[in-house]
């Protein structure tokens, strides 16, 4: 998977990108938001590495920095745990729901992980293009 980012930035440039095009009253807080879910995910201290240097892993776990950082309403998550190995999917699955728990924010993912999916409020399960099942009954 591409997870679009820039091979010229750092992994900190890369996970608080959205802090260039903000408010410079927002730019410090995406920024600070950058860091913080780098941390969380398992790449502290190494926000200053070039993104060249990291496994499909660990570029995944930035692209996640970079979409959460700024604090979205609703995230929308397309296999957010595909690349991970199983410690650090869960770790993110555990971060997603609590996500949606917090009540700020509305997480949409989309995924084949059972475990994923099981932290979730509600699953509908689609096959060819139609809803076959929904856990909200």
């Amino acid at each position: 998977q591409d997870y679009h980012l820039f091979e010229e930035l750092s992994a900190l440039g890369n996970a608080g990108l959205a802090a260039s095009f903000a408010p410079a009253a927002d730019r410090e807080h995406i920024r600070r938001g950058a860091g913080q879910w780098l941390d969380r995910l398992g790449l502290g201290g190494m926000g200053g590495r070039s993104v060249a240097s990291f496994s499909g892993g660990e570029r995944q776990r930035i692209a996640v920095a970079r979409a959460l950082a700024g604090e979205p309403p609703i995230v929308l998550a397309d296999e957010p745990t595909a690349s991970l190995d199983r410690a650090a999917a869960d770790a993110l699955a555990g971060d997603l729901a609590g996500l949606g728990r917090s009540g700020k924010r509305t997480l949409i993912a989309v995924t084949h992980d059972a475990a994923l999916a099981s932290l979730l409020d509600r699953q509908l399960t689609i096959v060819d293009g139609r809803i076959v099942e929904d856990s909200d009954g």
